[in-house]
């Protein structure tokens, strides 16, 4: 059972036929029409169907039920029995449209929100070799309509779906989580909190970043003055997310 503690938590209560799961892995999907929250549609319209996680182009991240629960966005992966026990898949929406790709920013917080769950849940990081894993995949990698999903889709698309193969799955080879809560990478154990502060660190290297931007346009004419405003807008974005992440312990340097 667990909340994610980088998450905003929009809470959605298990019903009668969420029932209490073991996670075995986690399945990336795309929302495919750029929304701002799920939570709306998932707690009012959306018939039962919720995901546990949403991850908006930011990087930020909503969860809306404990991991521990099952979630109905993964079809026959929502919950399964084997070996007379209940096992379940995470579902992690993510923010976009059909065609496109994940930002750096969401990259960014799948990499940490994958690494959490792989630790509290202790599955491997690595892609799923077959419909019950253990491991991480997406939405249609088993085919559409298959075992995860009953329609003809894409889902994450096409570019993420390279994004999967083509980032996420090296990554996979140099972070994995083994006994201990902590996560082991080649010739050094990281824990939660130093995963945590590298984010963190992140994040203060691209507020300076713009910060230097800023200056030079200061000195420019005011031909300049638009994208000076402009970029002081987005670093106070920035300056924000890094606020939010201040009191929370834990993230990780992701190569």
């Amino acid at each position: 059972m667990a909340w994610y503690p980088l998450a905003v938590k929009k809470n959605i209560n298990p019903g009668p036929n969420d029932p209490p799961i073991k996670v075995v892995g986690a399945i990336l999907h795309v929302d495919s029409g750029d929304s701002k929250s799920l939570y709306g549609y998932f707690a009012n319209a959306s018939g039962g169907i919720e995901s546990h996680f949403f991850v908006k182009k930011d990087g930020s991240v909503e969860q809306y039920r404990d991991t521990g629960y099952e979630a109905d966005a993964n079809l026959k992966a929502n919950s399964f029995v084997s070996g007379g026990v209940r096992k379940g898949f995470v579902s992690i929406e993510t923010q976009g449209l059909d065609k496109g790709t994940w930002t750096p920013p969401q990259l960014l917080a799948i990499k940490v929100l994958l690494t959490w769950l792989a630790g509290v849940h202790q599955f491997p990081l690595k892609k799923c070799d077959n419909p019950q894993g253990p491991g991480v995949g997406y939405h249609t990698m088993f085919g559409a309509p298959g075992p995860w999903t009953p329609v003809a889709k894409d889902c994450p698309g096409p570019d993420r779906i390279r994004q999967f193969n083509n980032v996420l799955v090296p990554w996979f080879s140099t972070f994995h989580a083994p006994s201990g809560g902590v996560i082991e990478t080649p010739g050094k154990v990281v824990d939660m909190d130093e995963l945590l502060a590298a984010v963190k660190a992140l994040g203060d290297a691209e507020t300076k970043r713009y910060a230097d931007i800023v200056n030079k346009l200061k000195t420019q004419d005011r031909i300049a003055l638009g994208r000076y405003q402009e970029f002081h807008a987005t670093n106070i974005r920035l300056e924000e997310k890094i606020d939010a992440l201040t009191p929370i312990s834990g993230a990780e340097t992701l190569a």
